[in-house]
C-alpha cells in the first residue's frame, strides 16, 4: 500500500481571509441583485401586458375613441414579452387614424 502525501497550502493570514470572504460575498450579492433585477423587469412586463389584456374588457366604442380596434389590442396582447405591446398599440392607433 502506498501512502500519498498531500501538500498543504499555506494558510491565509486573517486579513487575507477577510478580503477573500468580502470578495466572495460581494460577487454573490451582485449575482443575486442581477437576478432580482431581471425578475423585477419580467414582473413589470407581465403587469403591463395584463393592463393591455384588460383593455379587452372595454366596449368597442371606447376602443375606437382610443384609436384602436379589438383586433389591435388582441395582436398587441399576444406579442412576446420582448416586444412592447404599448408601442404596438400606438402604431396601430396612428395607422387607424391615418397618421404616420
Amino acid at each position: 500500500m502506498t501512502v500519498r502525501h498531500i501538500e498543504h497550502t499555506p494558510h491565509l493570514a486573517p486579513a487575507d481571509t477577510r478580503a477573500a470572504c468580502r470578495a466572495l460575498v460581494g460577487s454573490a450579492l451582485r449575482a443575486v441583485l442581477s437576478v432580482w433585477g431581471l425578475a423585477e423587469n419580467l414582473y413589470a412586463k407581465v403587469q403591463r401586458r395584463r393592463g393591455i389584456r384588460n383593455m379587452l374588457e372595454l366596449d368597442d366604442h371606447l376602443l375606437r375613441d382610443m384609436g384602436v380596434t379589438r383586433a389591435d389590442v388582441l395582436r398587441a396582447a399576444n406579442l412576446p414579452l420582448s416586444e412592447s405591446a404599448g408601442e404596438e398599440l400606438v402604431r396601430a392607433s396612428r395607422r387607424n387614424r391615418g397618421l404616420r
